[in-house]
């Protein structure tokens, strides 16, 4: 009684258990004999065979004809004997999911192959579940969201291009307002220099929005690339201080700068993009820290196995601070705390964006505590391979040139940048000739001979021959001294990626336009010999 019972028993799962399946097949694995257990009379109008002496025959040949032309190609690469007893030897189970033609209308099916256990463990069963519904259900869903993110994208582009709209208005209102009220004042000294020093600072944040906006496009493009080197860690620390100090001072900012916990100097990393890093959120700080507050930018190394240093760069400021809500979102491109056009803080809002991205191509980490009315700390975490394990050396002061006297070689196509270049170094008292492009500029060397000029000054995108080709053309002239001649880029080609091109051409220097006239003397003093 208790075997009948059993054998009911079982009988009735099996049967309760078919009716979730459109239809079940037994299937002898060892030779491929098979048995329609049960149906949906829906399945059964498609008239396949109910039993057969060759399952993979039936499924590769009349099967698949059942199943939607797209997907046929992906059933019939992963619907394979050898798949499927790999995957039933690996997990007892083989599952796909296709769409099966009822008529006209392709149907969403789960097909799942499981092992008998025991002595009929040769035996293979197969189900195909209807699973349309839910399937289409969860893409609706899938589309819905993804429809309301590009939603959101869009809403937060469109939001940040009407603040980016007029960030980049207001200091465009200035520089034409003040070059007009400089106009009309000639003749007021002081009016004049009010006019031109603010001119001056909004032709400034114009050209750091520039920049922000080319970056985080060559970021969300995939066109930003790392380019690993030697870098000095104390040159970069000086460099950064100098850059930074002046800005705080003119807030007046107590600034400090510690890395007396770093041990290895000499790394290899991008330098230019680490300085941009650091940079960045020195910066930041300054701008969101009021008068009479502080910033730091404390450096710490930790080992992080042989030949490797574990650095830390932290920027703790004493600023306005970064509301909660906003924490998780600082990273995000096209995002601001607060809107530009209600408060009096400038900022393309990309910074942090871009300063994010950057350490995630370089394999590190930016952590950030922060309280409204009490200001943050930033936290970048890097691993580097470190290349020395020593201090520096201080390197010696640079002996200061006269540049009274001394001949450039000016190569620029633009009539204004070059008359505007020419009175930069004529007010130091330096001869400059002028070529309109590279070729015109070989030349100008192949004829006077390379010691003829003590400098050149290369701009890079020219008709006929660019910067680049130039270059190299004078590098390879049949003079020893033109390999030594000091060959500056002076170009509006101002990413790290473009420095890095200027120097793999044979140039000693990059100078980006628009140039400070002191970067630009400082960097010729650099170059050329006294």
């Amino acid at each position: 009684m208790e075997q009948e019972f059993l054998q009911i028993s079982q009988s009735s799962v099996a049967q309760a258990l078919a009716a979730d399946y459109i239809c079940i097949y037994y299937v002898n694995s060892t030779d491929d004999r098979f048995v329609e257990y049960s149906a949906s009379p829906e399945y059964r109008a498609l008239g396949l065979p109910r039993s057969g002496d060759d399952f993979v025959h039936f499924s590769r040949e009349l099967f698949v004809t059942k199943i939607a032309p797209e997907d046929r190609p992906r059933f019939l690469d992963t619907f394979t004997k050898p798949n499927v007893v790999a995957a039933l030897d690996e997990s007892g189970h083989f599952i796909m999911m296709f769409r099966v033609l009822f008529g006209d209308r392709p149907t969403y099916v789960h097909l799942k192959a499981t092992r008998m256990p025991g002595e009929h463990g040769r035996r293979v069963v197969i189900g195909i579940m209807d699973v349309d519904e839910q399937v289409r259900a969860r893409l609706a869903y899938e589309r819905a969201y993804e429809s309301g993110m590009a939603e959101a994208k869009a809403a937060a582009r469109s939001a940040f291009l009407t603040n980016m709209s007029h960030d980049m208005h207001t200091p465009m209102n200035a520089i034409v307002g003040y070059t007009n009220i400089a106009r009309s004042r000639m003749d007021d000294p002081a009016a004049l220099r009010e006019s031109l020093d603010k001119i001056a600072s909004s032709s400034h944040f114009m050209l750091s929005l520039i920049n922000d906006i080319l970056d985080i496009s060559r970021l969300e493009s995939g066109q930003m690339t790392l380019s690993p080197g030697p870098c000095d860690l104390w040159e970069l620390f000086r460099r950064i201080e100098d850059i930074t100090a002046l800005q705080a001072e003119n807030k007046s900012l107590r600034i400090t700068y510690n890395h007396e916990r770093v041990s290895h100097y000499h790394v290899t990393t991008d330098e230019l993009r680490l300085e941009q890093v650091i940079i960045n959120l020195v910066r930041n700080a300054i701008q969101y820290t009021p008068a009479g507050g502080s910033v730091d930018l404390i450096a710490e190394e930790e080992a992080a196995g042989p030949g490797r240093g574990r650095y830390r760069f932290i920027v703790r400021d004493t600023g306005v601070g970064i509301d909660a809500d906003y924490l998780p979102h600082i990273f995000e491109a096209f995002t601001r705390g607060v809107r530009t056009t209600v408060n009096q803080i400038r900022g393309s809002g990309l910074g942090l964006p871009i300063t994010g991205r950057i350490m995630k191509l370089m394999g590190g980490t930016i952590d950030v505590q922060s309280r409204v009315g009490a200001g943050s700390c930033f936290t970048v975490t890097v691993e580097l391979e470190t290349l020395d394990d020593g201090e520096p050396e201080p390197e010696p002061e640079p002996e200061e040139v006269d540049l009274n006297g001394r001949r450039v070689l000016l190569v620029e196509d633009n009539v204004i940048n070059a008359e505007i270049t020419r009175m930069v170094l004529e007010e130091f008292g330096m001869d400059v000739d002028l070529a309109e492009n590279g070729a015109l500029g070989v030349e100008a060397v192949r004829t006077h001979g390379a010691d003829y000029y003590d400098a050149v000054l290369m701009d890079i995108q020219m008709p006929v021959m660019n910067g680049y080709e130039a270059t190299r053309a004078i590098r390879a002239l049949n003079d020893p001294k033109a390999r030594a001649l000091p060959i500056i880029a002076l170009s509006a080609n101002s990413l790290p990626e473009d420095v890095r091109e200027s120097l793999a051409a044979g140039m000693n220097a990059h100078v980006a336009k628009p140039f400070q006239p002191l970067q630009l003397i400082q960097t010729l003093q650099q170059y050329i010999k006294a």
